[in-house]
Parts: structure tokens; C-alpha cells; sequence
């Protein structure tokens, strides 16, 4: 009798992420996390009762890697000192660098957001908001902060969907003139 395969949810989300990461959401099956594992199907619907269930998980998964991609960026970036231009050069870097990721989690019917405050969670971002400039003076209060770092956001989003499709290639320096230049000026407006 053959040696009985050792898998779990580890192994076949590395494996779906790997996919991903090289061809892109549409090349995740079944067929194709087993013949990259090694396997048959077999295993992985003995992990999974359906595809539905794992590419949930692929989701969990990548945006956790996408947690770690901002924070190992956060790490490196010795340009600038603020979370809030980290997090933008971050999020343009990870479109550049991992495009198909970037396509799955935010260019696709995944990105789970009913409306506009849905990204500007308080929770999620609050180390984000308190770094904005100006941000710590009674001037701005959070609502305040919340729609600059969603029109911010907005702005770095679109700057990312050109990174991420090859219409520009900005450089490291371009994106922070940008960035910095965008922040102050829609500061500006929003007062």
C-alpha cells in the first residue's frame, strides 16, 4: 500500500496562494491546487466539502499575507516616517509586485465593501488615522480624518490599478511627491 499523503489547510492554501501569485484567480481548481501539491483531487476535498469553502480561506489567507507584505514594507521604508504615506507606498508596491494578489483582493468581487465607510473602519486603521498629519490637533476630529484617509485612499487606489495594469511604472520617489502632494491638497479641500 502506498505511503498515505500528509496535507493540510497550510499546505494547500501556500499552494493555492503560489497559483495565484504565478496565474492569476482564474487558475485555481481543484485539479490545479492537487497537481501543484502532487496529488489527486482526493485529499483536498478531504480538507474541503467544496471549492466555495477554499477559496474563502484563500482570501483569509491572502489578505493575511497582504498584512504581512505591509508591515515587512512598513520595516524597509526609510524615505518617510508616517504610517499614513507607508501604508499608500505599501499598497502601490504590493499592486506592482504582486499583481494577480492585488487583482484577487481588491480588483474583484471578493473586495467585500457595501459602501464607502465599509474602508475606513476606525478598528482596523486607527494607527493609520492617528498618523495623518495634523491628526493629533483638535482641528480634526475623526470623521474629519476618516474622509481624508478615504479620499487619500481613493486617490492611491487609482494610482495602484495603473501600477498593477502597466500603464505607469511610477518610481519610489514619484509615488511619495504624489502621495504627499495628494494628502496636503485634499487636506486642504476637505477643511
Amino acid at each position: 500500500m502506498p505511503p498515505k499523503a500528509n496535507f493540510n489547510k497550510r499546505l494547500v492554501m501556500e499552494s493555492a496562494l503560489e497559483l495565484v501569485r504565478e496565474k492569476g484567480m482564474e487558475a485555481i481548481s481543484a485539479r490545479a491546487i492537487s497537481t501543484k501539491l502532487g496529488c489527486s483531487t482526493r485529499p483536498l476535498y478531504s480538507l474541503y466539502e467544496d471549492m466555495e469553502k477554499l477559496i474563502e480561506d484563500l482570501l483569509q489567507y491572502a489578505n493575511q499575507y497582504f498584512g504581512r507584505h505591509l508591515e515587512d514594507f512598513s520595516k524597509r521604508e526609510k524615505l518617510v516616517e508616517n504610517d499614513f504615506m507607508k501604508f499608500g507606498l505599501a499598497y502601490i508596491d504590493f499592486a506592482k509586485t504582486e499583481t494577480n494578489l492585488f487583482k484577487m483582493l481588491f480588483l474583484s468581487n471578493s473586495f467585500n465593501a457595501s459602501g464607502f465607510s465599509d474602508l475606513v473602519s476606525p478598528v482596523d486603521h486607527a494607527f493609520i488615522l492617528d498618523s495623518i498629519p495634523g491628526s493629533s490637533s483638535e482641528a480634526k476630529n475623526e470623521k474629519e480624518l476618516q474622509r481624508h484617509f478615504l479620499d487619500v485612499w481613493i486617490y492611491t487606489h487609482g494610482m495602484a490599478v495603473m501600477a498593477a495594469f502597466g500603464g505607469v511604472d511610477f518610481s519610489h520617489a514619484e509615488v511619495i511627491q504624489m502621495l504627499t502632494h495628494a494628502s496636503k491638497s485634499l487636506s486642504a479641500t476637505s477643511e
